[in-house]
């Protein structure tokens, strides 16, 4: 995997959450999943920016994985979150963090930095993992 793949990838993983999370705002039933949500909009948001500036110092064209499965695991998700509603929807909304967070946490700690070859990209993404642990 090179750093124009594991760059799109960084970025993919933060925008699906920054969409999920922007549904949750609007939908959460409770104010604390309202507020965990603009959280993770916030934070988010701050650790794709840092990437989006570093690869444009870097000169990086991110490229997306031929076949990323996560399109799709996005796209039901998205689905999901705006089909429902009430508890159901906290629920939902819960679950599917807790399970993205922990995906993206293996990947990048199993991945990702492993096989990132530029120090600044690297350090980026050590310093962004804690926002994927659940």
């Amino acid at each position: 995997m090179d750093d124009p793949t594991i760059c799109a990838i960084f970025d993919a993983a933060n925008t699906w959450d920054i969409e999920t999370s922007e549904v949750a705002v609007k939908k959460g039933s409770t104010k604390e999943v309202r507020d965990l949500a603009a959280m993770f909009v916030r934070d988010h948001k701050a650790v794709r920016q840092q990437g989006r500036d570093l690869v444009k110092k870097l000169g990086v064209t991110p490229t997306p994985p031929k076949d990323f499965a996560l399109v799709a695991d996005h796209e039901q998700a998205m689905k999901t979150l705006k089909s429902t509603s009430g508890k159901e929807f906290d629920r939902a909304f819960l679950t599917h963090e807790v399970s993205v967070h922990k995906a993206v946490s293996a990947a990048i700690n199993g991945t990702l930095l492993p096989a990132t070859q530029n120090a600044e990209r690297k350090a980026l993404q050590g310093a962004a993992a804690p926002a994927f642990t659940p």
